[in-house]
C-alpha cells in the first residue's frame, strides 16, 4: 500500500489553466445569487418563460401551448398540481383536437380510458382489505393481459373489432401511468384522483413509460419555495439550450458523414446486406458506428 501511495504521489498532476478549469459552453447560472434573486422577481420569471418559449419554438410545433401551461403554473404556484392536471387534460383532448383523423372518437376512447384508471383507483382505495385492494397493480397488469387475449380472439368481421383494438391500443399507452397511481396508495400523503390525472401521460410529454414515475416522485421533486422554483427553472433553461446545441450539431453532423463522407445509412446498407450485395466492410462499419451515434444524439 505504501509502495502505491509513493508511486501515486510521483505522478504530477496536470493543471489546467485558471480559465479552462472553470470553462463552461454555458454557464451555471443557477449558482449565481444575483441571476436565482432576479428568477423570483415578476420580470425574471417572464424574462425565464420568454427565453424557454424562444427555445421551444425551435424543439416542438407545441411550443405555444407548453409555453402557457408553464406560465400559467409558475405565477400560480399555490394550485401547481391542480393546474398541472388542467394543463395535462388541456393537451390531451384540446391541443391535438385539429390533428386527429377522428378527434370525437379518440377524445371518447380516452375519456373511458382515464375513467376507467380513476375508478380502478377509487375502488381500490376504499376497499384496501380486498384482493384489488391488496394487489392493484397486479390485477390491473392481468386484467390487462387478459384484454388483450380478448381482442386476439375477437371476430375481425364484426362491426366493432376496430374499436376493440382501439381500446387495448390506448390502455397500453396509458397501463403504467394508472400502475404508478395506484402504486401511490401506499404513499401516506398520497394525492387524491384529480391529481393523479395530471400524471397520466402529463402535458410535458412522456414516452409510454412514466417520467417522471408517477405522483409520489412529482412530490419529492417538487419546489417548495421561489427560490428552489427559479433554481429549476434556470437548470430547464440550460437543459433546453443543451438540447438545441445538439440538435444543431446532429444536422451538420449528418450532412458531414452522409453527404461530404458519402457512408450510406445504416437502412440502407442492412437493405443492401439482405439482398447480397453489401457494401466494404469497413463501409459496413462505419455506417454502423455513424448509426450508433445518431440514436445516442436522439435520445
Amino acid at each position: 500500500m505504501n509502495g502505491a501511495a509513493e508511486a501515486s504521489a510521483a505522478i504530477p498532476s496536470v493543471a489546467l489553466p485558471r480559465g479552462l478549469a472553470n470553462f463552461r459552453v454555458i454557464p451555471r447560472i443557477e449558482t449565481y445569487p444575483a441571476v436565482v434573486n432576479f428568477a423570483q422577481t415578476f420580470a425574471g420569471k417572464l424574462l425565464i418563460l420568454a427565453l424557454f418559449a424562444l427555445g421551444l419554438r425551435f424543439a416542438t410545433e407545441e411550443w405555444l401551448s407548453l409555453s402557457l401551461c408553464l406560465a400559467m403554473i409558475t405565477f400560480v404556484p399555490l394550485r401547481r398540481r391542480l393546474l398541472v392536471t388542467a394543463a395535462t387534460l388541456i393537451c390531451t383532448f384540446a391541443v391535438p383536437w385539429s390533428n386527429l383523423l377522428h378527434p370525437l372518437y379518440t377524445s371518447a376512447l380516452i375519456v373511458f380510458v382515464i375513467t376507467v384508471g380513476a375508478m380502478f383507483f377509487w375502488i381500490a382505495l376504499q376497499l384496501p382489505r380486498t384482493v384489488i385492494g391488496r394487489h392493484p397493480v397486479f390485477i390491473l397488469l392481468a386484467g390487462y393481459s387478459v384484454l388483450i387475449v380478448f381482442a386476439a380472439y375477437f371476430p375481425n368481421n364484426t362491426p366493432v373489432y376496430l374499436t376493440v383494438w382501439d381500446v387495448t391500443r390506448i390502455f397500453g399507452l396509458y397501463l403504467w401511468f394508472i400502475a404508478y397511481s395506484l402504486l401511490d396508495l401506499q404513499s401516506k400523503d398520497r394525492d387524491d384522483v384529480t391529481l393523479q390525472l395530471g400524471t397520466y401521460r402529463p402535458f410535458w410529454g412522456s414516452t409510454v413509460t412514466p417520467f417522471p414515475k408517477g405522483a409520489s416522485y412529482l412530490r419529492r421533486i417538487e419546489a417548495r419555495d421561489s427560490q428552489q422554483l427559479a433554481v429549476t427553472q434556470l437548470k430547464g433553461l440550460k437543459l433546453l439550450a443543451w438540447s438545441l446545441l445538439i440538435s444543431l450539431f446532429a444536422r451538420y453532423y449528418l450532412d458531414a458523414v452522409h453527404h461530404y463522407l458519402r457512408i450510406p445509412t445504416f437502412r440502407t446498407e442492412f437493405f443492401r446486406s439482405v439482398q447480397h450485395t453489401p457494401d466494404p466492410w469497413y463501409v459496413c462499419w462505419a455506417s454502423l458506428l455513424s448509426e450508433f451515434l445518431e440514436e445516442i444524439i436522439t435520445i
